[in-house]
């Protein structure tokens, strides 16, 4: 009975020794270790690829110009080749809000700053045309907005007072109105220009010149 007691009391012993703390020097190296590693942590910023460089930042150069200055109108020229609208910007302007548009090459150089408010392309026969519309107004608040239009190539550009190129009839009972005709595309383009009216084709040739008081459809 007094082996199996001594047995016992040398197993709590064994037992308790592996249980004791590590000495005080190598309880502080791994204690410093520690800090050392969650501080690296703290300082660096990980993104799917790896660390964020360290480097100081480099903001991205601008895109390449086919003109040196600002150009804030699509100046006609026959080498471009196809030029396409690209999102500029966004302006709070006027009545309304939203992305503004300028047009570059295919290499993607600026040949024409943003300036215009929407962009569409008018077709008719397989013949295009780019709409650009800016929105103006002058000192007194009235709508002067600018229509452009041109070849998607920037080869024949036009500017004009206002254009209309479609139209539907619609009749009106009280504040409702019925659609009796869909919508129907002119086969020119009216064009007004120094306050008159007049028509062109979807070439940009002139069909009638500007001197007329009223719309030719």
């Amino acid at each position: 009975m007094r082996q199996r007691s001594i047995f016992l009391a040398a197993a709590v012993l064994l037992l308790l020794a592996a249980c004791a703390p590590a000495p005080a020097e190598t309880q502080g190296t791994d204690t410093a270790q520690a800090a050392v590693v969650t501080d690296t942590a703290a300082r660096k910023v990980l993104l799917p690829n790896g660390l964020l460089p360290e480097a100081a930042y480099t903001p991205p150069s601008p895109p390449p110009r086919y003109y040196d200055e600002i150009t804030a109108r699509l100046l006609p020229r026959d080498d471009y080749g196809r030029l396409w609208p690209y999102v500029g910007g966004y302006v709070a302007q006027l009545w309304m809000s939203g992305n503004i548009y300028g047009l570059c090459d295919e290499e993607g150089r600026i040949v024409c700053d943003p300036v215009f408010n929407d962009v569409k392309i008018l077709e008719k026969d397989g013949k295009r045309l780019y709409l650009f519309t800016e929105n103006l107004a002058d000192e007194n608040g009235r709508d002067v907005s600018k229509y452009t239009l041109s070849k998607l190539d920037g080869s024949w550009v036009g500017e004009y007072e206002d254009i209309a190129y479609w139209s539907y009839d619609r009749e009106f009972m009280g504040e409702t109105g019925y659609s009796w005709r869909p919508r129907v595309t002119y086969e020119y383009i009216t064009v007004r220009k120094n306050g008159k009216w007049g028509v062109i084709d979807y070439e940009g040739r002139e069909i009638l010149p500007c001197v007329y008081n009223e719309p030719v459809c």
